[in-house]
């Protein structure tokens, strides 16, 4: 844990460093204050202030017998609010809606950060906000930041894939590498399957569930690093995460818990071939499971006009045989020691940009186990947007990832106007 929190000091002589070159730029400042201040009216009367409205439905094609038939029912409303003042630019954006599927009322700060720079080469954001690296599409080895499943499987926009964090983010722009350092004061869980929307598989009791449960969260803090560059057209990353997993395992004496995580690893991006290769690599050493490598391997290019393909080999491995000890799972149900996922995107455009067709796969060649991600997406004007798409699972087990969400096929609906 040391190891990333010796980084700090870094940070704080890299603040340090910019205060001089902030405080020499500041005469300037002060001498465009009074031109600022007669700007056009058109600019005065102009507000940062934007947003949507969005209505979306979602239903299960097919029986769950421990849950209802709706998994989508938003009636959203966003405010974005985007101000800035002297050297700091602000942004505030949060969503209040209706949840049909649990008929509550949500509130919820998407982001309110705060960004400044004391040096041309030194971004400092302070706030909520999402936060993500790495080179996978849909899938994450060192990009350990929170992630909202439930919204995933339901046909919420991909945006909500990424919970938000409350994060200092310092990086610093180098003339031949670049670093940059996330601290998260407490650790912020994935947003799981627990049983509200989808039910999943319980090895413990060896079939499915749907109970809504809660898992005693840490209260320590997260610290993730990475330092990257670039080499003619490649890009090169390394990384390092140091906090807690995402999402909870069963503790044979504890029960669910998020245990502790350490994550290093690397990428490479480059184009190739007329498209754009990834590779990234990454070694989790978890508290209580055995130590795992993960790979992945993705290729993106396009086809023809307006149709783009891209693939993805994805693989995990332990460094040893999982044992039922260590997972509180009966032997039937233990994970297998490597695992193999390969994904497919299609892409096609059409009406100049505003009709996109879309398919994402994902298949495991050892769980024998899927799911795909069709979607429609039209925009009919500047303002009004439909979404139309579908999240289908299969699986030949029940206790496979995507196999237990057999019965958590749905289709969506979403509806939007931007303003």
């Amino acid at each position: 844990m040391n190891s990333l929190r010796a980084l700090y000091p870094l940070a704080v002589a890299l603040t340090v460093s910019g205060q001089v070159v902030a405080q020499e730029e500041a005469t300037g400042e002060w001498e465009e204050w009074d031109n600022w201040e007669e700007g056009s009216a058109e600019e005065e009367k102009s507000l940062p202030l934007h947003g949507f409205l969005e209505q979306s439905w979602g239903q299960r094609t097919q029986t769950d017998p421990l849950l209802d038939d709706g998994t989508l029912a938003d009636s959203r409303a966003r405010l974005e609010w985007t101000p800035s003042a002297a050297r700091v630019q602000f942004k505030l954006n949060g969503d209040l809606y209706y949840d049909g599927v649990t008929a509550d009322w949500e509130a919820e700060v998407r982001e309110a950060s705060a960004l400044y720079s004391p040096a041309a080469n030194i971004d400092l954001k302070l706030g909520r906000q999402p936060l993500t690296w790495g080179t996978g599409d849909y899938l994450f080895i060192n990009d350990q930041f929170a992630k909202d499943w439930q919204s995933f499987f339901s046909g919420r926009d991909d945006e909500y894939l990424k919970a938000p964090q409350d994060a200092l983010r310092a990086s610093w722009y180098g003339t031949g590498v670049n670093l940059e350092l996330v601290w998260m004061p407490r650790f912020t869980p994935d947003r799981s399957i627990n049983g509200e929307r989808f039910s999943f598989f319980s090895p413990q009791l060896g079939q499915q569930i749907a109970a809504d449960f809660s898992v005693d969260k840490p209260s320590a803090d997260e610290v993730a690093a990475r330092v990257f560059w670039r080499r003619n057209s490649s890009e090169f990353a390394l990384y390092g995460y140091q906090g807690y997993q995402g999402t909870p395992d069963m503790h044979p004496v504890a029960g669910p818990v998020h245990p502790r995580l350490n994550v290093w690893g690397g990428s490479l991006r480059r184009p190739l071939a007329g498209g754009l290769f990834n590779i990234e690599v990454g070694y989790l050493d978890n508290q209580y499971t055995p130590d795992q490598w993960r790979a992945l391997v993705g290729y993106e290019r396009e086809l023809i006009t307006n149709l783009t393909a891209g693939g993805q080999l994805y693989l995990e491995r332990y460094d040893s045989e999982p044992q039922p000890s260590q997972f509180a799972t009966p032997p039937e149900y233990l994970p297998a020691r490597s695992r193999s996922v390969v994904t497919t995107r299609l892409t096609y455009s059409a009406m100049r940009g505003t009709l996109i067709w879309s398919l994402f796969a994902f298949h495991s060649p050892s769980d024998r186990d899927g799911y795909l991600r069709p979607s429609v997406d039209w925009r009919y004007s500047d303002k009004w947007q439909w979404t139309l798409g579908g999240n289908l699972f299969y699986g030949r087990e029940d206790y496979t990832f995507f196999g237990q969400f057999d019965r958590a096929d749905n289709v969506y609906l979403r509806l939007k106007y931007s303003f």
